[in-house]
């Protein structure tokens, strides 16, 4: 359970810091001028919590936590995380792309290439910090 939980803490928020970083810049120089007209005034903050609670779970499950246990090199790690977020965040924006008029093919590769390296990132530092302060210490 430690190792869970720290593995989770430790991906949580370099996840929670870029993104928050990213999407600052981004989405009234990027977001907004091309989706303007299907963005809500306000974000559902409600529902914005419970996805990055549940993806970062999904990243640890799928990413840092077998990186853990097989000692996987960072860039394994890396290289899962770019996996785990092209697909998920290819997910949602092929989706939008598919069933939403005028959704942004720009938007799509853009966020696309987000989420490879908001996840990529996120998973190498959680397991660099689990190594740096959980695995030393024993």
């Amino acid at each position: 359970m430690k190792t869970l939980c720290f593995a989770y803490l430790f991906t949580m928020l370099p996840m929670a810091v870029l993104d928050a970083v990213w999407l600052s810049w981004a989405m009234k120089r990027f977001y907004a001028p091309k989706l303007g007209h299907l963005l809500a005034q306000t974000p559902n903050w409600g529902a914005a919590v419970l996805f990055y609670f549940l993806y970062v779970a999904g990243a640890v499950a799928l990413v840092v936590l077998p990186a853990l246990k097989s000692e996987t090199s960072l860039t394994g790690v890396a290289v899962m995380g770019v996996i785990l977020g092209v697909i998920a965040y290819g997910t949602y924006d092929l989706t939008n792309q598919a069933t939403l008029e005028n959704w942004s093919w720009t938007v799509t590769v853009v966020d696309m290439i987000w989420g490879g390296i908001l996840t990529g990132t996120a998973s190498v530092v959680g397991v660099y910090l689990f190594r740096l302060f959980i695995a030393s210490a024993h």
